[in-house]
């Protein structure tokens, strides 16, 4: 499926993640990911305009767990296709991969940090 095509936020994953931990554990790992976004997303672009395949097939791998972990769907996804085109090294516009994954990590942070499951509204 195409990014926009599902939901960013993965409501029963949060909820699964903060029945399995606690509140406080969900919003540490938050705010970890939203720490280290920027620097993924750098490893991610060097490895890019490298065109090399087995880095990007490992932090890909990488941020697809911790996304799929916070139930950041949309992240999850693109970091799996990028992950799956670097294993068969076909790789297919890597570069216009990493801002997509840019940009859905900056769509879906706030929403994390801000989702009422986190913020103690529900």
């Amino acid at each position: 499926p195409t990014p926009s095509s599902e939901p960013v936020i993965d409501d029963a994953a949060l909820r699964a993640l903060l029945d399995a931990t606690d509140l406080d554990t969900v919003r540490s790992v938050i705010e970890l990911m939203h720490n280290d976004a920027t620097a993924v997303v750098g490893e991610l672009r060097q490895a890019a305009q490298k065109n090399d395949a087995v880095a990007l097939g490992r932090i890909a791998h990488r941020l697809k767990g911790s996304s799929g972990t916070l139930g950041m769907l949309q992240v999850q996804g693109l970091c799996q296709t990028l992950e799956q085109q670097a294993s068969h090294k076909k790789l297919v516009n890597p570069d216009q991969q990493v801002t997509a994954i840019e940009q859905a990590l900056s769509t879906a942070l706030p929403l994390l940090e801000n989702h009422p499951a986190v913020t103690g509204l529900s």
